[in-house]
């Protein structure tokens, strides 16, 4: 089986979401990065998957956000340094 179908039958995510943790190498089988979707499995291989860090905003990211709904008819509820509702 190859290994972009086994994972898509062991994880919770979308076929490409599963072949990008491939192709940017967060997939490991028996210790070793890969970056082939397309990988035959054999019996008894050990998969390891990494899981990306979401992406955290800062206060650049918020003030361009902001500004770029400025035009927009949307209503801003809340706002701190972490968050904007």
């Amino acid at each position: 089986m190859r290994l972009d179908k086994f994972l898509s039958l062991k994880i919770d995510a979308s076929r490409n979401q599963i072949e990008q943790l491939i192709e940017k190498e967060f997939v490991k089988v028996d210790g070793k990065t890969t970056n082939k979707n397309g990988l035959k499995l054999k019996i008894n291989q050990q998969i390891d998957v990494f899981f990306p860090e979401a992406k955290t905003f800062d206060k650049k990211d918020s003030e361009f956000i902001k500004d770029s709904l400025k035009d927009k008819e949307i209503e801003i509820i809340y706002e701190d340094s972490d968050i904007l509702i």
